[in-house]
């Protein structure tokens, strides 16, 4: 495939002094009493030079005419000091008007700062909570929508911050004080071309990321506070996109401009080299621009990242203009340009989601190349940052926070080429690097992917680099999110999803599942956690068949070969992966591929042996609806508790050779045996099956689901050292 030729030009400007005028004021509002000595100001604002084609029209929510330099409206705030302590000793809001009036100043006998704040455009903005000069540096305005940044239609100003140092007193009073205003935003401009023979269409333009915030002194806070990479700290609730949805450019059309006034958004560096590759492990919350377009019926998205630069940097500071200047002149390579985010495909975005150890990887339909699956890392230091039993225990070694390097590997995967380093057709870990713990690491799935099984872990770039966690990933076709009405009561019920069925279970009068009960909302899976089928013949090369101890996130294949991310088969047997337990919660993290086996619980730790917490989590008692931190359920499941096959019997199931049949729903349990608690290896393959339930019921037992030829219990108490399949429940 031909690849896109996208072009850019950078101009990012410090912007110079250009305007010097004296300011004509009238006192609108203050609130000090006390001596006061009248002074003049005279404001000069940093300028913006004219960069680009003047015949340009600008085509976005943003006016074109908006005059950069107006200054409409200041706050006056004086401080008793200027170190971060001062305290706050007078405040003024001030129109800006025609009339020439003079500016009255708490008198002083020593150094002041006096801040001037432009163009809130209001006379109630909340000065409230500002006491001292760092809790100025610390107020945040919000960004709703793109006007907030410079006063809607009626154009208002951008906001500008400003400060001089001075004692107020009769010498001052009668030689104007010099303030100079900086811009608390950037401005983001492109320059959009289509080639008549691109075969594209635009459909749309966005800003994305944009935090919906911003510290109202922002060129104070840079001046007088370290502002630290990155910032601010990416949540759910902190970005806002802006979209520009009319007279988009047309093909063999004229370049069309868009310019919107972002906030400071600094994420730091990459490893980018090219333009082509500034894209991957792109950090977390930068701000990016996403082109949608259409290539004939498919969806081609363009993500675009301004900054100092286009191969590395991605960092948007206040007072600076970042212009990029492309040219599409055809769909593009994904596989060779990072910046042609998918072509038919998705970005499954889960790092506002809750965090979670397993995540099912669905690839996309035949014609839909790439879907990219974002995994958050933050689960590191919600468990190595605590002091539960059973955690981490606050280990600084172990903690990501915000600015320690880490690295995600490939740990096993059951077939050699579900991920690859490099491919078109199979599995690829796009972004494998990160900073803190509130960034994400990259997956990215093609239609041509090998369904199957393989685990990821985190090591941090710092000694120690031992594992500090690991996550299970599921590549199948099977989707259990159900989306329709669930039914209320206990009855047996399916439901078609794709790539098979969730049920809902009578419950014999234990009303787990009717209403009131634990799972009167939900439902179950109509196979295990990572099957391949919703019907497979047990045996010992059985893909897709994964045992767990109970309490534990990582799964345990079945006897088969397992291999690196090169191909190469990698050592893993009950013996060379077996350690003669018990151990403890931590061990069990740093090595997901130990299996601990002892006639009691693996587990030695005193909380384990708690009947009311839920799968080993002391912050998740069994009476809560939770989930633990170590389920090993994919995102929206968690294990069911005791008393999901309450209405499971020899009657109202049969047996079918190796597997038990609910009869109702013809839901089948597969015989998979168990990985035995004294040794590890597989025991009763074909003729037994065990589920975990998340109960405890003993010091060192747990309630299973287990069948066979003959019995069924639904409540079984079992050894948790055992290795157990696992079925989950909807959350």
């Amino acid at each position: 495939m031909r690849a896109a030729k996208i072009t850019y030009k950078i101009l990012l400007m410090i912007l110079p002094l250009l305007i010097s005028s004296c300011v004509e004021v009238e006192d609108y509002y203050s609130d000090y009493t006390g001596e006061t000595v009248p002074v003049q100001i005279k404001i000069n604002v940093n300028g913006e030079s004219d960069l680009g084609d003047k015949d340009f029209k600008i085509r976005t929510k943003a006016p074109s005419n908006i005059n950069e330099n107006l200054v409409s409206d200041i706050w006056v705030i004086q401080f008793n000091g200027t170190t971060t302590s001062s305290t706050k000793v007078y405040t003024k809001y001030i129109n800006i008007t025609t009339s020439t009036l003079g500016l009255n100043l708490a008198a002083s006998s020593s150094t002041n700062r006096v801040v001037i704040i432009a163009n809130t455009h209001n006379s109630n903005f909340d000065f409230s909570s500002v006491t001292t000069y760092q809790n100025l540096l610390d107020k945040m305005a919000s960004i709703t929508n793109e006007y907030d940044a410079y006063g809607g239609a009626s154009n208002l100003g951008l906001v500008m911050s400003g400060f001089a140092d001075i004692i107020v007193n009769s010498v001052v009073s009668s030689t104007p004080i010099n303030f100079t205003l900086t811009r608390s935003v950037a401005k983001v401009v492109l320059n959009l071309n289509l080639t008549a023979t691109s075969g594209l269409t635009i459909d749309s333009i966005v800003m994305c990321d944009v935090p919906n915030q911003f510290n109202i002194a922002d060129t104070l806070k840079a001046l007088h506070n370290t502002i630290s990479v990155p910032y601010p700290i990416h949540t759910s609730t902190t970005y806002k996109t802006f979209a520009v949805n009319t007279s988009l450019p047309t093909p063999g059309g004229v370049t069309q401009t868009f310019q919107w006034y972002v906030p400071r958004n600094m994420k730091g560096t990459n490893a980018g080299t090219t333009v082509m590759n500034k894209n991957t492990n792109a950090p977390l919350g930068a701000s990016y621009i996403r082109i949608y377009a259409k290539s004939g019926t498919n969806t081609v998205i363009y993500r675009i990242y301004p900054g100092a630069n286009m191969t590395n940097d991605f960092n948007i500071i206040p007072n600076k203009r970042y212009i990029i200047n492309i040219k599409l002149n055809s769909v593009g390579d994904y596989t060779t340009d990072a910046r042609v985010e998918n072509q038919a495909g998705i970005v499954v975005d889960y790092t506002t989601s809750a965090y979670s150890n397993s995540y099912i990887l669905n690839p996309p339909s035949t014609g839909q190349p790439v879907n990219k699956y974002r995994i958050p890392v933050g689960r590191v230091d919600e468990y190595w940052g605590s002091t539960a039993l059973g955690y981490g225990g606050n280990l600084s070694t172990a903690l990501l926070s915000t600015s320690n390097a880490w690295t995600i590997t490939l740990l096993w995967q059951d077939l050699s080429n579900i991920v690859q380093t490099s491919s078109s057709t199979n599995i690829t870990l796009t972004k494998t690097t990160g900073l803190g713990k509130n960034d994400y690491f990259e997956i990215t799935v093609p239609s041509t992917a090998q369904f199957g099984n393989f685990v990821i872990k985190l090591s941090r770039n710092s000694a120690p680099t031992v594992t500090l966690w690991s996550w299970h990933f599921w590549v199948t076709d099977y989707n259990p999110y159900y989306s329709g009405v669930v039914a209320t009561g206990a009855q047996d019920v399916k439901y078609t999803v794709i790539g098979g069925e969730v049920h809902r279970y009578s419950d014999n009068g234990v009303t787990k599942w009717g209403i009131g009960g634990d799972f009167q909302n939900s439902y179950i899976m109509d196979r295990d956690i990572g099957d391949l089928s919703s019907a497979v013949s047990p045996s010992l090369n059985a893909r897709g068949v994964l045992y767990y101890q109970f309490g534990r996130k990582d799964p345990f294949p079945a006897d088969i070969p397992l291999y690196d991310i090169n191909g190469t088969q990698i050592t893993y047997s009950s013996s060379a992966n077996g350690f003669n337990g018990p151990s403890t919660m931590k061990n069990s993290v740093n090595n997901p591929l130990v299996f601990y086996y002892t006639n009691g619980d693996w587990c030695s730790e005193a909380f384990s042996s708690s009947t009311t917490i839920m799968w080993n989590d002391v912050n998740v008692l069994l009476s809560s609806t939770g989930k633990s931190i170590f389920d090993p359920s994919p995102l929206g499941f968690r294990l069911p508790k005791t008393g999901c096959w309450s209405n499971f019997s020899t009657t109202t199931t049969t047996w079918n050779s190796y597997e038990t049949i609910y009869t109702a729903l013809l839901a089948t349990y597969q015989a998979d045996g168990s990985r035995r608690f004294n040794n590890g290896t597989i025991f009763k393959l074909g003729t037994e099956g065990n589920q975990w339930s998340a109960s405890p019921n003993g010091i060192t037992t747990a309630n299973s689901f287990y069948y066979k030829s003959g019995a069924v219990t639904p409540a079984s108490s079992d050894t948790r050292s055992s290795g157990f399949v696992s079925r989950p429940v909807k959350q």
